[in-house]
């Protein structure tokens, strides 16, 4: 019995030691589980890690796929347009060439077609002359005063003949000696207005004019002609003329209704298909 109290003293501390022991491996224990448990999360986030760069990988090796076969595409492109830009090159050089030359070719024969009409109008004044001349004498001769009659035979002042007179300005006129040729005709009018040729003289005047880009002077000249020779193929030519010296003046409607009026009056005369001509370029719609 006296031995019981110090037994039991020498085991307190040593179930206390195992309490305390046992406490301890408690909480180390649930401190291992939760860290278990952390290790678990933790690797479970590294495995999504891990896929989502797994996919990123995959989708990079799609991306690189695409813009590979973009590189492929444009070079391609830029190759066909390569070729394009070549081939209109060639077709470019193959059709300016043509183009050119026809160009060329068409400039000439504007200038040769050109050069043929004045001829065309010169050699129609010409021969209207002639009619001229009969008409002049059926609708001039039987009122012709006798002094008149005798100017158109005999000698003017300073001896001068008429038909001799006119012939000098004529001759001076067709040799480009304006300055010669206008005042012959100028004196010819003053001599022998009443003459079947005084029209032709008066006409000549306006082409003087005309040659020396004076339109205004060549206008008034022609409207001479209109006025006192109104009949015959000189009054035609006359009034052609007066239309171009308008045109040159820029007054195209005015230029348009002398060309429709020789049609009118002269249907049949040789200048009618000019003046047509003339209103037909005038009145179309490139202009």
């Amino acid at each position: 019995m006296s031995n019981r109290p110090a037994i039991m003293r020498s085991a307190l501390p040593i179930a206390l030691l195992l309490v305390i022991s046992a406490g301890t491996s408690f909480a180390q224990k649930k401190e291992i589980i939760q860290l278990q448990r952390d290790m678990a999360i933790l690797q479970e986030q590294v495995r999504q890690t891990d896929r989502q760069v797994a996919q990123l990988g995959e989708r990079m090796a799609v991306f690189e796929t695409l813009l590979k076969q973009n590189l492929d595409t444009s070079n391609k492109l830029h190759q066909a347009v390569a070729v394009i830009e070549r081939s209109i090159s060639k077709q470019a050089d193959a059709v300016v060439g043509p183009i050119t030359s026809i160009s060329t070719r068409v400039d000439s024969l504007s200038s040769q077609f050109g050069a043929v009409r004045d001829a065309i109008e010169e050699m129609s004044s010409r021969m209207g002359k002639v009619q001229q001349q009969v008409e002049d004498i059926k609708n001039q001769v039987s009122t012709l005063p006798a002094s008149s009659m005798d100017g158109m035979e005999g000698d003017g002042a300073g001896g001068t003949s008429a038909e001799t007179l006119f012939n000098s300005a004529l001759t001076d006129y067709h040799r480009g000696t304006f300055e010669s040729a206008e005042p012959q005709f100028q004196d010819y009018l003053t001599l022998y207005a009443s003459t079947v040729r005084a029209a032709e003289a008066q006409y000549y005047l306006g082409a003087i004019a005309y040659q020396q880009e004076n339109f205004a002077d060549a206008v008034n000249h022609f409207d001479r002609v209109l006025e006192r020779y109104p009949v015959g193929l000189i009054s035609a030519d006359a009034q052609f003329k007066k239309g171009l010296a308008l045109l040159k003046l820029v007054k195209t409607a005015e230029a348009i209704k002398e060309f429709e009026s020789i049609i009118e009056k002269f249907p049949n005369s040789t200048i009618a298909p000019a003046a047509q001509g003339q209103i037909d370029q005038l009145k179309s719609p490139s202009r």
